[in-house]
């Protein structure tokens, strides 16, 4: 607008418009001064040419010694008007255009540089994360070797006995579920018959292993019967740690039996304790999750609770999503898969799950990050293809070769991806990990 104000002053400058008492003004174009009196504007320079009778209004200018007319200021004036708006307004679309190419072309290398940066400082915690835990397994083997001399070097039957429950402890902690068994039951073979003497807390601490070690095996009766004794130590000393313990495991292993209401009664008990913990109300919520109607909150004050207790156990937050997604919306449940995430924004399973949802809800780009973020996290060794808790990588292949396949994701460099070929790919990543899903796609596809 003030260039329009600023162009009608300008042009408006040129002339001076009125005449004075001598009939005439200014001329500021062409300079010096000149007469209208009615008339077409001329010089009296040897006299006035005109007869005022004779008189046209032309309003047009002429030079002061020129005796031609001149141009009509009023058209003059329209045309230079438009001419200026007309040009201001390329000048300003042009100028826009540019600006918004400079801009989105920063953009994009902002977000390359911020994914170049993440993805760095994501190797480097996931290298930390697999030194750490090589250095914490290296120390419990030399330490479990050292258990084990002690223990074979020694008549004692009271030290073999504790030495025993420390091999089977250190033994869980590396994740030697077999061998845990084995030393829980050495430590009680050492002792055939529990002198009064002897600490209880030491003779829970060989039940509570041997029982968790065979859930990690899947052995779920058997951890059952180990964990009954465990809450008969614990009523006999009035002990209600034990007794939640107990209860909850109890629990927890028929869940995994398909037990539901034998499980939600165990879980009610230990709950009732009244120390309960977070993974108490998570495996409660779970339970009412699978057991519940559309009527019922599914587990959802149940998991809150467990949320409160320990806001740092991400397994709630996935719970909670699935939770929100039956009761709400995707929209819910990403919502609370993001409060997990600003925990730890590196938790791979958290992270399929959003990209899962995502998809589900035809975010496919959102989708697509967050696969190719669980991806770029995976261990490549044969062995990893194998781990459970690795199979949601699998998915992540599977997923992200259905938007190659179907979806035209809005990538830079979509017109040149070969997206069968990334499909094909994916589906052979997925079934390395015995993706059902991609063996029977792959199959179908392939004609086999």
């Amino acid at each position: 607008m003030y260039k329009i104000l600023i162009s009608i002053f300008i042009i408006s400058s040129f002339h001076g418009g009125r005449t004075d008492s001598s009939g005439g003004h200014r001329d500021n174009i062409n300079g010096g001064y000149h007469y209208h009196h009615g008339c077409a504007a001329h010089s009296h320079s040897g006299g006035c040419r005109y007869d005022y009778k004779d008189c046209e209004r032309n309003y047009s200018y002429s030079d002061y010694s020129n005796d031609e007319d001149g141009f009509d200021f009023w058209s003059f004036l329209i045309i230079s008007w438009l001419v200026i708006i007309v040009g201001s307004f390329i000048y300003d679309s042009i100028t826009t255009v540019t600006t918004r190419k400079r801009e989105k072309k920063e953009e994009i290398n902002n977000e390359k540089q911020r994914i170049v940066e993440e993805e760095k400082r994501i190797k480097e915690n996931r290298t930390k994360k697999f030194d750490s835990i090589r250095k914490s397994k290296n120390e419990l083997s030399l330490k479990i070797k050292d258990l084990i001399r002690d223990f074979n070097n020694t008549d004692d039957k009271k030290h073999k006995f504790l030495t025993a429950i420390s091999i089977a402890k250190s033994s869980y902690n590396a994740k030697k579920y077999t061998d845990t068994i084995y030393w829980s039951e050495e430590a009680q073979k050492s002792i055939p018959k529990l002198p009064l003497s002897y600490n209880v807390k030491d003779f829970y601490s060989l039940l509570e292993y041997r029982g968790l070690a065979y859930i990690q095996l899947g052995e779920y009766l058997n951890s059952i019967k180990v964990f009954k004794r465990v809450l008969k130590v614990g009523k006999s000393v009035s002990n209600k740690i034990y007794i939640l313990n107990a209860y909850a495991n109890i629990g927890i292993c028929k869940l995994m039996l398909n037990q539901h209401n034998e499980a939600l009664e165990d879980l009610n008990s230990a709950i009732n304790t009244n120390i309960a913990t977070a993974i108490t109300f998570f495996y409660r919520a779970k339970v009412k999750y699978i057991i519940s109607d559309k009527e019922s909150d599914y587990g959802l004050d149940d998991i809150n609770k467990s949320i409160d207790l320990n806001p740092k156990f991400l397994k709630s937050y996935s719970l909670k999503a699935k939770i929100k997604l039956k009761k709400e919306s995707y929209y819910s449940a990403i919502s609370v898969i993001n409060d997990g995430l600003k925990i730890d924004k590196d938790d791979l399973y958290l992270t399929y799950l959003r990209g899962f949802y995502s998809y589900k809800n035809n975010d496919y780009n959102s989708a697509f990050k967050d696969f190719n973020k669980v991806i770029k996290f995976k261990n490549t060794s044969q062995a990893s293809y194998k781990l459970k808790e690795n199979q949601y990588q699998g998915y992540a292949h599977y997923y992200r070769s259905k938007i190659y396949q179907f979806v035209w994701t809005k990538l830079e460099n979509r017109k040149s991806l070969n997206r069968i070929k990334l499909r094909n790919e994916d589906l052979k990543e997925a079934i390395k990990y015995n993706n059902k899903k991609a063996i029977n796609k792959w199959m179908k596809i392939s004609g086999d």
